[in-house]
């Protein structure tokens, strides 16, 4: 540990050599360095002076903000330089210290977590932790889940700002929906009629959309917590808001888009599947006491036995409910492809063995309650 109080770290903002027509190879070099030194000091830093560079930096506060904000936007970048690779470790471990950081005030007796402060200074946010979910939250699930969980633990208003921030979500995914849809509908009344301008509005709104649902399933895959916040709709449940995506506004979308975004819509649809099971194990296998394994979508692993006989009850109707309404509402009349004309429910099922999930805990806690996919 360092034992010299530095002063000050200076952190230039973040951005990616080819961001910038004006940024060379050598600026590049130079600013990765100052990056990756100047993180190794801040790490070694003892308890007191870490939290006071974390807390009044603000170089340092707008260094991870862009850090965090460019490397989201360009998720399908593979960062393979191994210079970047030590970067991006570093900062995962500086965000990982900070949730467990405590700072002194006035009297000695008296502390508070560091993230706190730093909360209160708007440096932790929702868009700053969507922003970290898209960046880490696949590729290092475990120390993403952890960061999430520190923080909204020691945060509990978090928890409020998520649930703003879900109703101006939930408005987006409509108001796009409603576009795709009433350009949709004009392009089989009139098929030439500003062709090329839905062709360019699609692939506008196709960006939106998926930029959207990547984040949600990214946010859902490592903080169960937040979901039952957007299934909570009195209306309809965020599950059936999928549904309806998927198996009605996707074949408008594949009519008007171009080829070269065929790739886009296909991610969408891989998303949207694993956006719906993630919603299905957060608000219903998770509370049954079954968890999965990241990595294998077909993991099914019973984790708690003292569950109360009163509350499986409440959630297997409740779960019940909905997968029979998207059965019901799906059309499985006819012979699909997966992922080309399938429904969600049958995709789902491909991709991770729903009904064999569902059969699993017929089983072993729902005494043969009545669902059943397939059999």
């Amino acid at each position: 540990m360092v034992t010299v109080n530095i002063k000050k770290l200076i952190f230039p903002p973040y951005v990616e050599d080819l961001e910038s027509q004006n940024f060379t190879e050598e600026n590049w070099t130079e600013a990765i360095e100052v990056w990756d030194t100047n993180l190794s000091l801040l790490l070694r830093l003892q308890d007191a002076a870490f939290s006071k560079q974390m807390l009044q930096n603000e170089s340092l506060h707008e260094f991870l903000g862009t850090f965090l904000g460019t490397r989201a936007r360009s998720r399908n970048v593979k960062h393979i330089d191994k210079r970047e690779i030590e970067l991006d470790k570093k900062v995962l471990a500086v965000l990982l210290r900070m949730t467990e950081s405590k700072i002194s005030l006035d009297q000695p007796e008296n502390s508070t977590m560091l993230v706190n402060e730093l909360y209160i200074k708007n440096v932790i946010s929702v868009p700053f932790l969507l922003d970290l979910v898209i960046t880490y939250g696949k590729s290092n699930f475990t120390h993403t889940k952890k960061i999430l969980d520190n923080i909204t633990g020691l945060v509990p208003k978090l928890m409020q700002d998520f649930e703003i921030h879900s109703i101006t979500v939930i408005n987006y995914i409509k108001t796009i929906k409603d576009k795709f849809v009433e350009m949709g509908e004009k392009g089989y009344e009139c098929e030439d009629v500003n062709f090329d301008s839905n062709v360019h509005d699609t692939k506008v709104y196709l960006s939106f959309i998926l930029d959207i649902y990547i984040t949600l399933d990214c946010l859902f895959t490592v903080f169960k917590p937040v979901v039952n916040i957007f299934n909570n709709e009195e209306d309809e449940s965020f599950l059936l808001k999928i549904k309806t995506f998927y198996d009605e506004t996707i074949p408008f979308i594949s009519k008007l888009i171009s080829e070269n975004e065929l790739n886009d819509l296909n991610i969408l649809k891989h998303v949207l599947v694993s956006l719906a099971y993630h919603t299905l194990d957060a608000c219903y296998f998770n509370p049954l006491g079954f968890t999965s394994i990241e990595e294998d979508n077909f993991s099914f692993i019973k984790f708690d036995e003292n569950l109360n006989d009163d509350k499986i009850k409440e959630i297997l109707a409740s779960m019940n409910d909905v997968i029979m309404c998207i059965i019901e509402l799906s059309p499985l009349e006819k012979p699909v492809q997966c992922f080309v004309d399938a429904p969600l429910i049958l995709d789902m099922e491909i991709e991770f063995d729903l009904n064999g999930k569902l059969t699993k805990i017929k089983n072993e806690i729902s005494d043969g309650y009545p669902f059943n996919m397939y059999m």
